[in-house]
Parts: structure tokens; sequence; C-alpha cells
């Protein structure tokens, strides 16, 4: 039915109608059958603690009944089986934390940034600052409104670039200048198959983060040939008329802090994280551009 539609906008209509009509539909798909949870604070506990299995919270359950029993009834029975499970849970927990960290370690032997993620964890050295918690201090004015620290970090962003081009002295050359061996070969925009798109999907980390719609690779992975087909169109729609759907124009900005004082603006650095979708684009222009 997605396929049919997006057809029926791809033969007639534009690359840019075509894609906000997949793009519509895509989302309403997505938010219906994987809609973003927002978890407990037991859940997001249980979340950093990997090791704990459903057998081991399981059975916290059942010391849990034991210990009101005990409370309501002071029968010993209880107590006693309130104890068991308290010794063999706890027994439990070191053996299996063991073991989670040993496979951990084992795993990214090789990847440093990984490993020292696993250290700190087990250290508990975690970076407990918030993005909302942001306060800046611009010309000895501190900002502690977060609506205005998005609105100055955006504004900087923005203008970092052309405020560092100024500071460069102009060239008396011009661009022509570096032309003067130019390429034989013009660039000539295959046109996208389906297994193009496939083995790029496949390609795509599955352990980033989701983009600003909330769509990860691991929901595009689960698209199967219907999803290839109909991106299949519009990025051949896309290519033939020239056009970047805007959609895919969007990213969600984090200011990552870099170092020092956290209330200077030029301490921060963005982080964009890109439609997932644009990505895939991105790189079949990639490659037509490097043939």
């Amino acid at each position: 039915m997605l396929l049919r539609e997006v057809q029926n906008f791809v033969n007639p209509g534009d690359a840019e109608q075509a894609y906000l009509c997949f793009h519509k539909k895509y989302l309403a798909i997505v938010n219906k059958h994987a809609p973003i949870q927002i978890l407990t604070r037991k859940q997001q506990e249980l979340e950093h603690k990997p090791w704990i299995t459903k057998g081991i919270l399981t059975s916290t359950r059942i010391k849990g009944k034991a210990f009101k029993l005990f409370k309501k009834t002071q029968k010993s029975e209880h107590y006693k089986k309130f104890k068991l499970y308290r010794d063999t849970i706890n027994s439990l927990l070191r053996k299996s934390k063991k073991q989670y960290y040993k496979k951990y370690f084992a795993e990214h032997m090789n990847n440093m940034k990984k490993t020292w993620t696993g250290i700190n964890s087990i250290l508990h050295r975690q970076n407990k600052q918030k993005v909302s918690d942001i306060f800046l201090n611009i010309s000895g004015k501190l900002f502690t409104d977060q609506k205005t620290v998005v609105d100055k970090m955006n504004n900087y962003f923005i203008n970092v670039a052309e405020n560092l081009a100024q500071k460069i002295p102009k060239p008396n050359s011009k661009y022509q200048d570096y032309l003067s061996n130019p390429n034989e070969h013009s660039i000539f925009l295959a046109e996208v198959v389906p297994h193009e798109i496939d083995e790029i999907i496949k390609s795509l980390g599955s352990n980033k983060s989701g983009d600003l719609y909330g769509i990860t690779s691991n929901i595009i992975k689960l698209g199967g040939p219907v999803q290839t087909q109909i991106l299949t169109l519009l990025f051949n729609k896309s290519l033939s008329h020239g056009i970047f759907p805007s959609p895919l124009k969007n990213a969600k900005v984090v200011p990552i802090h870099k170092g020092d004082s956290i209330f200077e603006l030029s301490n921060y650095r963005p982080i964009s994280l890109l439609p997932i979708f644009s990505k895939i684009l991105e790189k079949i222009m990639y490659s037509r551009v490097i043939s």
C-alpha cells in the first residue's frame, strides 16, 4: 500500500513531494509499531546494569514477597526463605557482573574507547551533567534560561565559520588558477539499483543513536524489499531532478563540552545527528563522485 502511494507521487510529481509523502507515511508506521517509550527510573537503572538477568529479577521479586510476609507474620520460615534468596542473589550478582565484564573486555580488546567506557562504568565515573544544565557566561553576563542558552549556542555555531573566514587574509589568486588540469571525465549519475541500497543499509552501524525523527538504523534494517523499492524510486527521482528532499536537510545538534570552562561558548562543539535516510543518499552520491 505504501509502495503504491509513493509510486503515484513519484511518477507525475517531483522528488520533494514524493519524499514528503513517504516521510509522513513512514513516520506514522514507525510511531505505531515502534513508538518511543520513556523508561521508569527503575528501568533506567537496569539499563545501566546489563548483567542483571531475568532469573535474578524473578528471584528478587520472590525475595521481596518473602520479606513482606515476614514483616506481616513474624514467622521464622518466611525470614529463612528471605535470607536464602538474599544470599543466593548477592552471590549470583557478583558472578554475573564478573562474567559480563570479562566478556565485555574480551570483545573490545582492540577498542580503547569501549575499554575506557567499561572502566569508567566499574568506577562509577559517569558524566552527570545534562544538556539542559548548560549555563553560559557571555561578556560577564550569566545566562541560565535554557531557551536563551539554546539561541546563543545556535547563533554562535551558525556564525563561527564566517567569523573565522573574516580573519583569514584575502588571497591574490583566484580559484581558476588551480584548475589548469581539469578532469577529462564528467560526472555521470548512474541509476540507483535496489542491491546498492541494500548493501548501504547493511553497512549502517547498529549502535548509533536515533536521528531527530526517532528512526534508528536497526529499524531501517527491518524494512525489507518494499522499503528498498521505495527508496530506489525516491533516490532516482532525487538524482534526476537534482533535489535533496527538505526533511533530509534537518539535523539535531547537540553541544558537547570539549574542555576548560563550561560557561564559555567556544568550549563547546556541535555534534549533528543527521537523518538516517540522508546518510544513504549521501553514500549513493559519494560513490558516483568518486567514480
